[in-house]
């Protein structure tokens, strides 16, 4: 760190393992036979990163790799390298992900998608992900990058942080940032964050790039994904566990009630759930949401603006613990079911096509039931009533294959909770 011998030279690492902290420039760089690219592991009192600026190519070829794993906090240290809001007990470390809680608590998420700064945190036992930015004209990626978390018992590190910005990236590698699984079922730690700007990426598998939390008792959340074309004003925000484990990952920032989604966001796979950071938060969806067979919790209001589209599909779904306001159609086509505590108001048609609505209160300018689509309430409880009401200016239709249906959600059959109104029937 500090010593610019090699710079501006053309390095070459030929089965050995080479550390390099904080930022150099080299010509071009080349790893080959099991050759490893590395930083300094984080200590108590200092943090290092791997920061490497390629005039040319920077190639990896596939028995090697850039590998920062397990470099970043130490067990229960979060961002700005201390152990107040770490990790406790034997609970994951959170980045982009929430590491899962066991005998203890989880430290928030923090830092930026699309500007990746940070190194993940420790979980109870395990080291977070180091940080790595890798800047080139070209990426030739054969190999791996890894930044993933430790996988300790008590407790996996988060997945670390990644920032590529080339112009080309090719070949048959992959990007991870994985949260560290726990060795005997506790917490997993959060998937790190990734971002990758390219001018050209048609020579390499996306779906390659990857955050997935840690497995465990207690699973860790997914990481995010910011693709982003250099050519183009807005990446795509991609949250996928994948294989991984089915924590939490958070949308939005603590201290904030507001969070605009400005650009495209792809919420996917069945083990994937998302929420957000905190309830009472209103989001905004000025671009597309697509929600692919995962599940979305927004514990506030959510609201579809004109120009927005929110798609859920393939099995996926949507809680909305406060109001729906839609501005522009929702997509709902194959979607497992909608449910919104407060109400849906619309300023355009609403069809529900082959998917389940569940709502108090739905007020639009035309509702469509079709293709063997449902509208309903949430079911009664002991403590409260539920029902559904509807407010359609035009055209209510409901085809042959769809239904309003209430069956079975009224009054309990327990004696304690037939108190009688004349609005629901007797259990």
């Amino acid at each position: 760190e500090g010593d610019p011998t090699y710079d501006g030279q053309d390095l070459v690492i030929n089965g050995a393992t080479v550390t390099i902290d904080g930022p150099h420039s080299f010509n071009s760089i080349q790893l080959i036979n099991n050759a490893v690219l590395t930083h300094s592991a984080c200590t108590a009192n200092a943090t290092h990163k791997l920061d490497v600026q390629v005039t040319g190519t920077m190639s990896v070829d596939g028995t090697s790799r850039i590998d920062v794993s397990g470099l970043g906090y130490l067990p229960t240290r979060t961002k700005g390298n201390t152990t107040t809001g770490g990790a406790t007990g034997s609970s994951g470390g959170s980045f982009g992900g929430l590491g899962g809680n066991f005998f203890g608590a989880a430290n928030a998420v923090y830092g930026d998608y699309a500007d990746v700064e940070e190194w993940g945190s420790g979980g109870g036992e395990g080291s977070g992900g180091g940080r790595m930015r890798i800047k080139a004209a070209t990426l030739q990626l054969e190999g791996q990058l890894l930044a993933s978390g430790k996988a300790p018992c008590n407790g996996g590190g988060s997945g670390g942080g990644v920032l590529v910005i080339v112009n080309q990236l090719a070949g048959g590698g992959s990007i991870e940032a994985k949260g560290g699984d726990s060795s005997c079922g506790r917490g997993g730690g959060g998937g790190g964050r990734i971002a990758v700007y390219a001018t050209d990426w048609s020579g390499f598998n996306l779906a390659n790039i990857s955050a997935p939390g840690g497995t465990g008792g207690a699973a860790g959340g997914a990481g995010t994904v910011y693709l982003r074309d250099a050519d183009e004003g807005a990446g795509t925000l991609v949250i996928d566990a994948g294989s991984g484990g089915a924590g939490w990952t958070p949308l939005g920032v603590a201290g904030s009630n507001s969070y605009p989604l400005s650009e495209p966001v792809v919420i996917r796979g069945n083990a994937t759930h998302v929420r957000t950071e905190h309830p009472g938060m209103t989001v905004e969806i000025q671009n597309s949401l697509t929600v692919v067979g995962a599940q979305l919790l927004i514990e506030g209001t959510l609201h579809l603006l004109s120009a927005g589209t929110v798609s859920v599909t393939d099995g996926g779904y949507l809680e909305v613990l406060g109001a729906l306001n839609l501005d522009a159609p929702l997509n709902l086509k194959g979607s497992r079911w909608i449910s919104v505590s407060g109400s849906i108001s619309s300023t355009v048609p609403v069809t529900i096509d082959g998917s389940t609505i569940i709502a108090d209160h739905l007020v639009a300018p035309a509702l469509s039931i079709v293709n063997g689509g449902t509208l309903t309430s949430a079911a009664s409880t002991g403590t409260e009533m539920r029902k559904l009401e509807t407010e359609v200016a035009g055209t209510l239709l409901v085809d042959g294959t769809s239904k309003i249906d209430v069956s079975g959600l009224g009054y309990f059959a327990h004696p304690d909770q037939r108190q009688h109104d004349d609005r629901w029937g007797d259990g």
